[in-house]
């Protein structure tokens, strides 16, 4: 049977997959048209709005609805490209025959939880078509159906994608008696727990537990983490109020988590890091830091810290800020005979200041995940990321002080060169100051900040001639691609916080913490502990994702301040980063650079970690670092 699948399903598949490939990037293009659009008309509006008086009417809900054509008719690019964001590590432990089995389930959830999703979406656009004059937009009165439409399309092109990566994935299935056998006894083993639970009258949190648990299983057994969201919560949904009714609430929460304004956040912020990294900022942010730096016992280690913390300050990636580094400084490094220990180990930490210096794509996250200012959370990572760029250079200052050889002095520049070095930092801090000087005074939303920040990424980018037509075009397809996933864990995280809500998981787990009597202080160090071993395994916003929901109840109930409490959540998560053995940014680094050893790696990276956990009992020590800025909004 696995030898006449495998060769029945090769034949139609490239043609098949030829065509795909075509309607996909033709979709690409048009899902990166709409991102431009969207950031154009952010950012006219403003200017309209302050300049003149005239802002345009209904841009937010325009921006709005281009959101579902800019995030989900990128998402089968994303299939084909294999975008997908998964946790590997225990697949490395089977054989790869098991790994083949694994990545067949894989696509098979998918395929069924983005049908369903197109099956309601469709039936939804159905119905708004028959009541196309009471079913439009709020300000504007545009008809919606076009752009459920719009949504179908999106996630019908994608499930295509799926089936015939599912189809193909079966090939390499030796065995396909047993994969067929193992999803028998899969589906056996659903539909007995599905009539157990309506004989024994398991209550909703015994449902929310057990599918919560399994979705921790499939997603370590290497399902892409948006898969697996929204088949567990389908699933969940389903299993809690019926088949009709969760499919329509489906169907809703699809079309409004890509049609939110506020999402728009997303997409825009990563548009303005696409231009940023195609600038040449980050080897311009190395320079300047190297002038002032360089001279010094582990100066250009320092330097990599500053430009570590320049570059963060407008791209707001971790993983980003590593690659970057890694291709500036470590050469540098090496030429001027740095211990490969403190040259790997500062590249890996100075990348986790990309997360905490605001623009932070998790602050973003942790504000619609919880309905918290984004604006606050951008302010109060502001301190924080300076506190940590000490703790970093007072580290350095440390070792090399102990033991010369690690980090000798480089050259002496001169007063004239290390002011002319300046100006090649004009544009980060520019465009800090435009985005924070912004959100600060009230000029703009964060969702305008990250349209008026990627308009000004590209005027940077063009004016120093390092951005040209290819990498505009580029850059839009990149966005477009990490945006469709984006959305796509977002969407698969509020149908599991729907389901989640249903269960009343997060309100039994506040009230049993709570109800304990344990130092609100002993709890919270617990959490963040759970944060730093997650960080090692979950990229930081699947993880925020999967424990936002079911924690920060938790949080609030025991009293501490929901901000100072998300700069803790983001840092002591991207400590888990670079904690060895796993964690993403010690990967980027080895992926990175070619030759770089993985224990060399790790015996540089633990004097940071040491720093970390010092800046991280600051924090906790003084809220006021955190929340001062904020306060003064």
């Amino acid at each position: 049977m696995g030898v006449l699948m495998q060769s029945d399903t090769k034949k139609p598949i490239p043609r098949i997959e030829a065509g795909l490939g075509s309607v996909s990037s033709a979709m690409a293009t048009v899902a990166a048209v709409f991102m431009g659009l969207m950031m154009m008309m952010t950012t006219v509006d403003v200017a309209g709005r302050y300049l003149f008086n005239h802002p345009i009417k209904g841009a937010y809900e325009l921006v709005g609805l281009m959101l579902i054509c800019a995030s989900t008719w990128g998402l089968a690019y994303c299939q084909i490209r294999k975008s997908h964001i998964t946790i590997n590590v225990l697949l490395k432990l089977f054989s790869p025959g098991i790994r083949a089995i694994l990545n067949s389930f894989g696509y098979l959830i998918g395929l069924i939880g983005i049908s369903l999703i197109f099956w309601r979406v469709s039936v939804l656009a159905k119905k708004y078509i028959a009541i196309a004059d009471t079913g439009v937009s709020d300000t504007l009165g545009l008809p919606l159906y076009p752009f459920m439409l719009a949504l179908a399309v999106g996630t019908g092109v994608f499930a295509i994608a799926i089936l015939i990566d599912f189809v193909r994935s079966l090939g390499w299935v030796k065995n396909t008696r047993f994969f067929l056998l193992s999803l028998i006894i899969i589906s056996g083993i659903g539909l007995a727990g599905w009539l157990l639970g309506g004989v024994f009258t398991l209550d909703r949190a015994a449902i929310g537990l057990i599918l919560t648990a399994i979705l921790l299983v499939i997603l370590f057994l290497g399902v892409p983490i948006g898969f697996g969201f929204i088949m567990v919560a389908i699933g969940g949904l389903v299993w809690v109020t019926g088949f009709k009714p969760s499919l329509t609430s489906i169907a809703l929460i699809a079309f409004e988590s890509t049609t939110n304004y506020s999402f728009a956040v997303i997409p825009l912020f990563l548009l303005m890091s696409a231009f940023v990294s195609r600038s040449g900022i980050g080897r311009d942010a190395y320079e300047t830091a190297r002038a002032w730096l360089g001279h010094l016992r582990g100066g250009l280690a320092m330097a990599t810290v500053g430009g570590s913390g320049l570059f963060a300050a407008c791209v707001g990636s971790s993983f980003a800020g590593v690659v970057a580094m890694a291709k500036v400084a470590y050469p540098e490094m090496k030429r001027f005979k740095y211990a490969d220990t403190l040259s790997a180990g500062v590249i890996a930490a100075g990348g986790t200041l990309g997360i905490l210096i605001p623009p932070s794509m998790a602050f973003v996250l942790i504000g619609i995940l919880t309905n918290v200012s984004i604006g606050k959370l951008f302010m109060a990572g502001i301190l924080p990321g300076l506190f940590q760029i000490l703790f970093y250079i007072g580290t350095i200052y440390i070792l090399c002080r102990r033991n010369p050889s690690l980090g000798p002095g480089g050259p002496k520049t001169d007063f004239k060169q290390k002011a002319g070095s300046l100006k090649l930092t004009w544009p980060v801090i520019l465009l800090f100051l435009l985005i924070m000087g912004g959100i600060y005074g009230g000029v703009f939303t964060p969702t305008e900040a990250g349209g008026v920040g990627a308009f000004g990424a590209l005027v940077i980018g063009l004016a120093s001639r390092q951005l040209n037509r290819t990498g505009f075009f580029e850059s839009l397809l990149d966005t477009g691609r990490s945006a469709a996933m984006m959305i796509l864990l977002l969407m698969g995280a509020f149908i599991f916080i729907q389901f989640l809500a249903l269960t009343r998981i997060p309100n039994t787990a506040s009230e049993f913490i709570v109800g304990l009597g344990l130092p609100r202080y002993s709890v919270l160090i617990v959490i963040l502990l759970v944060y730093i071993i997650l960080g090692m395994f979950f990229d930081i916003f699947s993880m925020l994702i999967l424990t936002v929901p079911v924690l920060f109840p938790t949080v609030l109930a025991l009293g501490f301040d929901p901000i100072w409490y998300g700069v803790l959540m983001v840092r002591v998560a991207e400590i888990g980063c670079v904690t060895p053995p796993y964690g993403i940014n010690l990967f980027a680094f080895v992926a990175t650079v070619e030759g770089a050893s993985v224990g060399t790696l790790y015996r540089g990276v633990i004097p940071f970690l040491m720093a970390d956990f010092l800046n991280i009992a600051l924090l906790i020590a003084v809220p006021s670092i955190s929340t001062f800025l904020p306060s003064l909004m």
